[in-house]
């Protein structure tokens, strides 16, 4: 019930965290075995302390968004709590990248090498080639202009 206050977890990721829970009297113990988290769990969505997927999954991409991930990157980290994937919007996503790119190459030239950095840098964000390209071809008109 504690974690269920603190935030919102998944049925995976409450699964998960019960079950890593130890005693403290011997540490190699279980705390809870697995007939009591499968009925911990079938109480909570009773009593609806675990909300729906699509909810959580709308909240966790919300935040993300915020932080400027992509979507490669949000799908992977709903997968990763059990919750289903989320849509790409392509508007999003390039004006994501393109204010990541506005923020990394300030006044820089860009050349092949500075390029390629910025290319990898977006990868690791979590964002398509398709809208790394995109972006990279907005944000050459706007500094031409």
């Amino acid at each position: 019930m504690t974690l269920l206050t603190k935030r919102d977890h998944s049925e995976k990721e409450l699964k998960q965290k019960l079950s890593r829970a130890k005693k403290w009297d011997s540490p190699k113990e279980r705390l809870y075995s697995d007939k009591e988290i499968a009925e911990v769990i079938a109480w909570a969505k009773e009593y609806q302390w675990i909300k729906e997927g699509a909810y959580l999954s709308e909240r966790w991409a919300e935040t993300l968004n915020r932080k400027k991930k992509g979507i490669y990157y949000i799908n992977s980290y709903l997968n990763q709590k059990g919750l289903p994937e989320i849509k790409k919007d392509q508007e999003i996503e390039i004006e994501k990248a393109l204010g990541l790119l506005k923020l990394k190459s300030r006044s820089q030239e860009l050349t092949l090498d500075v390029k390629s950095k910025l290319t990898r840098f977006l990868k690791s964000r979590g964002f398509d080639n398709e809208t790394i390209q995109m972006s990279f071809k907005l944000f050459q008109d706007q500094k031409k202009k």
